[in-house]
């Protein structure tokens, strides 16, 4: 969630704005128990709060170092096939 209020005068100039603010969640969780947790939230252009791990076991953060929480995959085979990227 992102929110920003913008003031203009009647010639239609921007004269500032006010409630800057913005949160974003990250998750991530498998079927082997890998759990990724992450909370950022900004208020007038500075970071204000930021957790880690509060919605996993333990209030820990855990991922095994093979995991890919971006989907990535493990190795390059993908390049040059008919499915990926054109040379």
């Amino acid at each position: 969630m992102t929110a920003d209020t913008l003031a203009f005068d009647k010639s239609g100039n921007l004269t500032g704005h006010t409630g800057q603010g913005s949160h974003q969640s990250f998750d991530f969780r498998n079927s082997q128990g890998d759990c990724y947790q992450a909370n950022v939230a900004s208020q007038d252009g500075m970071l204000s709060s930021f957790n880690q791990g509060s919605g996993c076991p333990n209030h820990q953060d855990h991922a095994a170092w093979y995991t890919h929480p971006d989907g990535s995959p493990d190795s390059r085979l993908w390049f040059g096939s008919a499915a990926g990227p054109a040379n």
